[in-house]
């Protein structure tokens, strides 16, 4: 079977975990997960919306914290600007204890303000999450590479 049929047997294995009347908390949280997961790899991710949008609701569950990051992230990728900016402050005040997540939407935060011409304040959210994160994951490299284009971005605008 393809990978898209294997994504579409999940997401049809998913809806019947959810259909049932009483499902244990963490099952259904994990069938929706699978669910959103698979719509947006099927490139679905108008679909996937409201599924993120019920998971991010509790952004304690680690599947609640990564689906907060990856509603900001439609709403970005689709232009949204506002609405991504309201999803990751929303996200920062719900709090969470998934640090990667919440790094992830600071990330996200920083292309938002870049992408609205505010460089100011997206250097000074990578900078400030640059010296505050420290676990050994791609976050470090996420924010040198932004912080590069940038810089490179900047020098170009004054040479010219």
């Amino acid at each position: 079977m393809s990978r898209q049929g294997d994504l579409e047997q999940c997401v049809a294995a998913a809806d019947k975990v959810i259909s049932i009347s009483y499902v244990d908390p963490a099952i259904l949280r994990e069938a929706q997960y699978l669910k959103a997961k698979s719509l947006l790899a099927l490139s679905r991710a108008a679909e996937a919306v409201p599924v993120l949008r019920s998971l991010s609701e509790s952004t304690k569950t680690s599947e609640g914290a990564e689906s907060k990051y990856l509603l900001a992230q439609y709403y970005y990728d689709g232009g949204d600007l506002a609405q991504a900016e309201a999803e990751v402050l929303d996200y920062v005040e719900k709090g969470t204890p998934h640090q990667y997540w919440l790094a992830k939407s600071f990330v996200l935060l920083s292309d938002v303000y870049h992408a609205k011409g505010d460089d100011f304040q997206a250097v000074q959210y990578l900078l400030t999450l640059k010296e505050s994160y420290s676990a050994d994951d791609d976050i470090a490299s996420e924010i040198e590479k932004r912080l590069s284009k940038w810089n490179a971005q900047a020098d170009e605008s004054a040479n010219n």
